[in-house]
């Protein structure tokens, strides 16, 4: 306010021009991130935002806000189930989160993922609940990319364009731009149209479920603030209940300084995993790793876990499942990686009760002059006597590994037993290995 002007006479002042500008017809040129989320619905099913409001708005009219509801339904036996789709970690109306280093795999398990759900079987051994049609968005990769990794995967698990066509969805970053919400001139605006064709798209498509990745892509937010992140989260949450299919998020974490990823691994801010139903989380075993666990030394390179980094809804796995990317050529000569099923090594595969009995034999009868002893080190390691017992060969690396975690297992349920001797060579108690307590005939099987 100016010398000589009251605030009143500032106000009517403001207010003259105000209407003088809106009678010339003058408005506001239109905020930048408006128009550019405009832009990404296709016109030809573009509907005015006023017109889209006007529609939602007589929705609303029709139905009835009664609230708070008062708890009636007391039989357990007419609620309705929770509505899987495939394994537990994808689900009918809710939001599930997979979450790696990139990278690693994620993209190419969620293809396979996406072809058993759309054909109905069991590609990576997960059960299928229900056969669906399914829409990839990736908006990180071109189109290209993605139908090479999906044609490859298909070829490898013998599928044919019969077996998809008319049930995959796919789109790359070269199709499809998907900004949900950001943060432009007046603080944070959604993207309410788009949320509304993508909805209308599912239903109309009879799309199940939805992956979309990366998360990142869908918003220019900052992915650390809380509330802006459960602003698009809501959004996805809102579109998976109303058009009851799966949407996957899948998000990156953040570097680990060599330690595995968990569910706090998770890029960015906490209410996106706390939205979530269902969290994963992948993590890449490197090939030393894979041998450790008893992966042949042919076999350990490519090899990641996934783990369930959050189940709300089912009961939590207690081993986590093993994948593995393979080569495979498609018709154009080029390598593709394609995503396979990779089962832990079984260390007692093939070993039996009346295996356990021979070695307890073999090693009752050695700790009568000069027990076995437990040090892997040593020249007289248990190992060695366990291995020629059960026709293993202590050459390979893996094996040498499987045979450790036998002797583990038989001391820890006590088909063996350590315990102190005196080394004659050195003069030192060291550990040893004795029977613990003896197999009978019958528990051996005669």
């Amino acid at each position: 306010t100016q010398g000589g002007y009251s605030a009143d006479d500032t106000q009517r002042e403001v207010q003259t021009a105000i209407d003088g500008a809106r009678a010339k017809g003058w408005t506001p040129q239109p905020d930048p991130v408006v128009a550019m989320m405009a832009a990404q619905i296709p016109q030809a099913d573009y509907q005015e935002p006023d017109e889209l409001q006007k529609v939602m708005t007589a929705a609303r009219k029709e139905v009835e806000i009664k609230w708070p509801t008062l708890l009636t339904e007391f039989d357990e036996m007419l609620l309705p189930r929770r509505h899987w789709l495939y394994g537990t970690s994808y689900i009918r109306g809710y939001i599930s989160v997979l979450a790696s280093a990139g990278g690693v795999g994620k993209t190419s398990m969620t293809i396979v993922e996406a072809l058993a759900m759309a054909t109905g079987r069991p590609l990576l051994g997960e059960t299928v609940h229900e056969q669906g049609n399914v829409w990839l968005i990736n908006l990180e990769d071109p189109r290209s990319e993605l139908l090479m990794r999906t044609l490859a995967a298909m070829k490898h698990y013998g599928l044919s364009k019969k077996d998809v066509y008319g049930k995959i969805f796919l789109d790359g970053e070269d199709d499809i731009k998907m900004v949900m919400a950001a943060e432009g001139r007046d603080g944070l605006v959604t993207n309410d149209a788009l949320a509304e064709y993508v909805l209308n798209k599912i239903i109309s498509e009879k799309i199940t479920a939805v992956i979309i990745d990366p998360f990142v892509s869908v918003s220019q937010v900052n992915e650390n603030s809380n509330t802006s992140i459960q602003v698009v989260v809501a959004m996805f949450r809102a579109i998976a209940r109303n058009a009851n299919c799966s949407i996957t998020l899948v998000h990156h974490t953040r570097k680990g300084n060599g330690e595995d990823a968990t569910v706090d691994s998770v890029r960015g801010a906490g209410s996106l995993i706390s939205a979530a139903r269902v969290a994963r989380v992948i993590n890449k075993v490197s090939v030393d790793d894979a041998m450790q666990l008893g992966f042949p030394e042919d076999q350990a390179t490519g090899i990641f876990r996934v783990d369930d980094a959050k189940q709300n809804l089912a009961a939590a796995t207690e081993k986590s499942v093993y994948r593995r990317i393979i080569g495979v050529q498609i018709a154009n000569g080029e390598w593709v990686g394609t995503c396979v099923a990779i089962d832990k090594p079984d260390h007692f595969d093939g070993i039996t009760t009346k295996d356990a009995m021979r070695v307890q034999r073999v090693v009752g009868k050695q700790s009568e002059s000069d027990p076995y002893r437990e040090n892997v080190q040593s020249k007289q390691w248990v190992g060695i006597a366990v291995a020629k017992e059960l026709g293993i060969d202590l050459d390979e690396q893996s094996n040498k590994v499987r045979v450790k975690a036998i002797v583990r297992t038989w001391v820890k349920t006590d088909v063996l037993r350590i315990d102190k001797v005196q080394d004659l060579r050195n003069g030192r108690e060291v550990p040893a290995v004795f029977v613990g307590k003896w197999i009978t005939g019958d528990e051996a099987g005669g």
